[in-house]
């Protein structure tokens, strides 16, 4: 069985629902399933240098949602299963281009290891985003140390962080 999971790096929605997937495989005993991950760009006006978080957010609001209006669901269906969300820390929203690429570059068996990695970088450990970006304009080191914390090498990841193109 093939099951395919669009997603973007910076959803909380798909980090939820890719653990409920994790957790239902777990207890699958039917037929071997292939999972298939996709990229799927919730935002794609997001510069390539990224944007500040909290304006990011009102914009997709219409300013009509107070920022906790967006997090307080998915911040309690994620505690419900484990994942951990830090959205009150996170300062700045990437382009997810490369986080993309990064979890299509990893190795079949490590892809899901590199995809949770960056889904922790960015919203486990949000502090360090906003430094990061605007100093290496938009080349992440979170996702790319997040990579080879998974074993994807060193040159893999700088040629996936370098490849010409943003979009």
């Amino acid at each position: 069985m093939l099951v395919e999971v669009w997603q973007d790096t910076v959803c909380p929605w798909c980090r939820i629902g890719e653990r409920h997937l994790q957790l239902a495989l777990e207890q699958w005993q039917g037929a071997p399933v292939e999972v298939r991950y996709r990229s799927f760009f919730l935002d794609p006006t997001i510069p390539v240098e990224g944007r500040e978080f909290g304006a990011a957010m009102a914009q997709k609001g219409g300013g009509q949602i107070p920022l906790e209006g967006f997090f307080a669901e998915p911040r309690r269906r994620g505690e419900a299963v484990g994942l951990k969300f830090n959205f009150e820390q996170i300062t700045w929203m990437p382009n997810t281009m490369l986080s993309h690429r990064l979890v299509a570059l990893a190795p079949e068996d490590r892809r899901e290891a590199v995809l949770r990695a960056v889904y922790a970088a960015f919203f486990e450990h949000g502090p360090r985003w906003r430094n990061t970006w605007r100093r290496t304009r938009a080349k992440p080191r979170c996702w790319r140390t997040s990579a080879r914390r998974r074993s994807l090498g060193s040159a893999a990841c700088r040629s996936s962080c370098s490849a010409g193109g943003t979009r």
